[in-house]
């Protein structure tokens, strides 16, 4: 059986990030996908500060900005990929950008929904828009590339 990490290792290649999250992208990866942000997730906040203090030399308060950013970052990152894996669940077909967007947005309710009724976790509106946010810039970069592309192609 592949470990996550060396799943993340064989799709996330430096070179050609992007690209591997789109040819990775097809109606059984966007489940499996889900599954592994659940199950990748260290859990609250004070879980990933705990983690950076112990593998850190950070006062208390270097610890807690460092830890804001990460966490703020992961969430860009992780509903941006989600974003490109409903854009090709859907595509081909009208206003895949925007039902991308849209059901990434809808799922980010909808874990900050379930957050509300975990022990240790609340649900926050602020992430739901950071959510919103990853997933519209990486459908942004995805288009504008795919522009370039069709244009520099003739």
């Amino acid at each position: 059986m592949i470990t996550k990490s060396e799943f993340l290792l064989k799709y996330l290649q430096v070179n050609d990030f992007e690209n591997n999250m789109v040819k990775m992208a097809s109606d059984n990866h966007l489940v499996f996908y889900n599954f592994l942000l659940h199950g990748v997730s260290p859990g609250t906040g004070d879980n990933t500060a705990r983690i950076i203090a112990q593998n850190t030399h950070l006062t208390h308060s270097g610890v807690e900005i460092i830890n804001t950013i990460m966490r703020k970052y992961t969430h860009l990152m992780v509903f941006g990929i989600l974003a490109l894996l409903f854009w090709r669940a859907i595509h081909p077909g009208r206003h895949t950008y925007f039902l991308a967007w849209g059901f990434t947005t809808l799922y980010a309710f909808s874990d900050e929904w379930h957050q509300a009724f975990v022990p240790g976790r609340s649900a926050s509106i602020r992430d739901v828009i950071l959510d919103s946010a990853g997933a519209f810039i990486f459908l942004t970069i995805h288009y504008l590339r795919k522009q370039t592309a069709k244009t520099s192609n003739g």
